[in-house]
């Protein structure tokens, strides 16, 4: 019969409404009466606030000082006939209506006291505790002189509630009273309850669980009531909906962790205390740092303090901020920070390594200022030459040819330049990218020996070869290899005095094919080494110009070299003479005989 009923029905038939509605009235009354108290007491002391503060402002200088500040409590207090506390912000008390002077630096502090607490965050504040030394509760008011940003002083007013404590226990005598009533009268309705709705109640709490642990199970929870069955579908549908936004929220966070994780950016996040909150694997790559960055300051993680400066300039002031840090150790890196508020919580920036367009502006730099030098003195003396024909030079035959050689010697020279810078450039930018087909090294030593006999018989040097009786083949562009091999023969001629010997070596060593430049020349002190492949690099400037170079000879080797995914180093010592090699991938493996040489 019960079951037709809802629940509802039925807890009002055991009485257990009864219970909640009287407990639920009396305390709703005894709380009305403490809110009334505090309203009164607060506005209280509202009314009295301006002439308090103008007293206190009378006296903020003294404000550290209770034999100042305790007898203008004691006035107050006495005025309005209520104890009167004076509190600092740090909560030491330094006035006290109703303690002695000489006492007041003997109170506790008060700065944990709730009416404190309150005052000092949000303006005002209120506590009920009791007195042992009165036996009475007493209602604690609590009002900030200033701002929670600049606070200067706590008034706290102490109102006995002796009335109010008497109404309170008449109040509790009369919810015991009804307590007592209520509980003889549901517990038979708990019972009752317990019976009818217990098994229902106990498998719900256990789907809830389930559900918890497991997640959303299909099918629908079989019960009788009513009310249960709508809880039960209630938790049901939250379930489907919590694990929906569940989902959504993973799929969202793994899409934005592989996001930052994939960019080539560095991406650094700092909380409003400055603190990093994350950053991504490309920005532990740039600034590699020493210690783990999560939790640390910019400036403790990464030991930049324009890092950090800016950071704390963003989160301070909400504003966009741009700057360039360089970083240290043996891969310093020139980095662009892009620094920006997240919305009053902290601070994202993100890195941009701009290492290789500095590096690439400092060789345009340097390149324009190469190129203009080199050009300086061939058209300087193309100038003086013409300007002296035309003078009268011209009329003198002799005169004439000499002027005209020099001429013709420096146009050569110019053409030469101009050729190398543009052969170069095409290397660089790929569009003179090699054609990839089977070589003979053989083939091109061959060629590029032809091309320098006679410079090299014209100094009375000697050219040997040393070439293995199979082939040695690689993939690439016959024609750049042998610019390659021919300008490094030509410096080797250039640099080896008369009477010396130039070298040529072809080998096979396992996976790669070597070619070997070798001479007995001046050699190249070790300083200079690293850089003799840069574009218009000399060891000797005069003598290398007076030997018709360009400088740009060894930069073209290099970048024919690295087209053909290969490399090139050198080995010199001042005196001794020099041995560069160049290393390609071989095409394929080959027979090698005894080496023959000729001279």
């Amino acid at each position: 019969m019960l079951k037709r009923f809802s629940l509802r029905t039925r807890v009002f038939l055991v009485g257990s409404l009864l219970v909640v509605f009287f407990a639920a009235w009396g305390f709703h009354w005894l709380a009305q009466i403490r809110e009334d108290m505090v309203s009164h007491a607060s506005k209280y002391l509202a009314r009295q606030q301006p002439l308090i503060k103008e007293l206190l402002e009378a006296r903020k200088a003294q404000w550290d000082s209770p034999k100042s500040m305790d007898p203008l409590a004691d006035w107050l207090g006495s005025g309005l006939q209520l104890r009167l506390t004076l509190i600092l912000p740090d909560g030491r008390v330094v006035g006290d209506s109703q303690v002695e002077l000489g006492q007041v630096d003997l109170l506790d502090n008060h700065g944990d006291r709730a009416e404190v607490r309150d005052a000092l965050r949000f303006g005002s504040g209120s506590s009920v505790r009791y007195s042992k030394t009165l036996g009475v509760d007493l209602l604690y008011v609590a009002a900030l002189v200033g701002s929670p940003e600049n606070p200067g002083m706590v008034v706290r007013l102490a109102v006995p509630l002796e009335e109010e404590t008497a109404a309170a226990r008449e109040g509790y005598k009369r919810i015991l009273a009804g307590l007592i009533l209520g509980l003889v009268l549901s517990g038979a309705a708990a019972h009752l309850v317990a019976r009818v709705t217990g098994k229902e109640l106990g498998d719900l709490a256990r789907k809830a669980r389930q559900m918890a642990q497991e997640g959303t199970q299909e099918g629908e929870f079989p019960v009788e009531l009513c009310e249960v069955g709508n809880v039960d579908r209630a938790i049901t549908s939250l379930g489907y909906h919590m694990e929906s936004k569940i989902r959504e929220l993973q799929d969202a966070r793994d899409s934005m962790e592989t996001l930052i994780e994939g960019m080539v950016e560095g991406v650094l996040l700092t909380d409003k205390e400055g603190r990093i909150l994350l950053v991504n694997k490309a920005l532990k790559k740039l600034m590699e740092p020493r210690v783990d960055p999560m939790g640390r300051t910019a400036a403790e993680a990464f030991r930049q303090a324009d890092l950090q400066e800016a950071l704390e300039k963003c989160i301070s002031q909400a504003e966009i901020i741009s700057l360039e840090i360089r970083t240290s150790g043996a891969s310093a890196k020139a980095l662009e920070v892009h620094v920006a508020p997240v919305g009053g919580t902290g601070a994202v920036a993100v890195f941009h390594d701009v290492t290789e367009r500095k590096r690439m502006e400092e060789m345009r730099r340097d390149l324009v200022a190469s190129v203009s030098h080199e050009l300086r003195t061939p058209v300087a003396a193309v100038r003086a030459s013409v300007e002296t024909l035309l003078e009268g030079a011209l009329e003198e035959p002799a005169q004439a040819r000499r002027f005209f050689e020099i001429i013709h010697r420096h146009v050569l020279r110019l053409q030469k330049i101009l050729e190398d810078l543009l052969d170069l450039s095409r290397l660089e930018s790929g569009a003179l990218g090699p054609r990839r087909e089977p070589v003979r090294l053989g083939d091109i030593a061959e060629a590029a020996l032809g091309a320098v006999a006679e410079l090299a018989q014209a100094k009375g040097l000697e050219l040997s070869k040393e070439l293995p009786q199979g082939q040695v083949m690689v993939k690439g562009d016959p024609r750049q290899l042998e610019q390659a091999l021919v300008n490094l023969l030509e410096n080797a001629v250039n640099y080896t005095e008369p009477g010396g010997r130039v070298s040529l070596r072809v080998s096979l060593e396992g996976a790669e094919a070597h070619i070997a430049v070798q001479d007995t020349g001046v050699g190249i002190p070790s300083e200079h080494l690293p850089r003799i492949f840069e574009r218009f690099y000399r060891v000797d400037k005069n003598r290398s110009r007076a030997m018709g170079g360009t400088g740009l000879g060894l930069s073209i080797v290099k970048h024919v070299v690295q087209s053909h995914s290969g490399r090139v180093d050198v080995e010199s010592s001042p005196g001794k003479g020099s041995i560069f090699r160049i290393i390609l991938p071989a095409l394929g493996p080959s027979g090698v005989g005894q080496p023959s040489s000729t001279g």
